[in-house]
């Protein structure tokens, strides 16, 4: 007598890949939505002069900021959703920048406001085929772990009039 974990590794292994690519693709969708929300918003966040910060890592930005009195750091550029920038602002340290500053919490802050629909758009279609892939892998996986005893595989030449399910013949 075979056990289940003999049997049927590879079905449980796609299973779970899929399943992996499936939560892959909610996720992204989730982040893109939060992102473009987020840029939209910060067109009318508040403006306060900020200054750039000696970077403790090549490429990275850093910048200081004053709301209320009290100081705060930020380190983005621009959201992911925003797409082209043109004109960055000036990275050298001890350069004065226009920081865009979320009102609700004055640790969110941003150089370049806005986000572009078109980058949302790709980047949610993208998201959906993950989704998709995911949930049909993971669907076949789990008719194949419920239905042993059909090959789900289409034959050369065979008709699908009948769903596609064939008694296998090996087993």
């Amino acid at each position: 007598m075979s056990s289940f974990r003999n049997d049927k590794p590879p079905i449980v292994g796609a299973a779970l890949a899929f399943g992996l690519i499936t939560l892959a693709g909610v996720m992204a969708a989730y982040s893109a939505v939060e992102d473009f929300a987020s840029a939209r918003a910060s067109g009318s966040w508040m403006q306060v002069e900020g200054v750039v910060l000696s970077p403790s890592k090549p490429d990275e930005l850093r910048y200081a900021y004053f709301v209320d009195g009290k100081s705060y750091q930020g380190s983005r550029l621009a959201f992911t959703t925003r797409g082209y920038i043109g004109s960055p602002p000036d990275r050298s340290p001890g350069a004065r920048v226009r920081v865009f500053v979320n009102p609700a919490d004055a640790r969110g802050s941003v150089l370049v406001h806005g986000g572009s629909g078109r980058r949302f758009a790709a980047w949610l279609l993208l998201s959906g085929v993950g989704v998709f892939v995911g949930l049909a892998g993971l669907t076949r996986a789990m008719m194949a772990l419920d239905f042993p005893e059909f090959d789900f595989r289409l034959r050369a030449g065979e008709s699908t009039q009948d769903g596609g399910a064939k008694p296998a013949d090996h087993l």
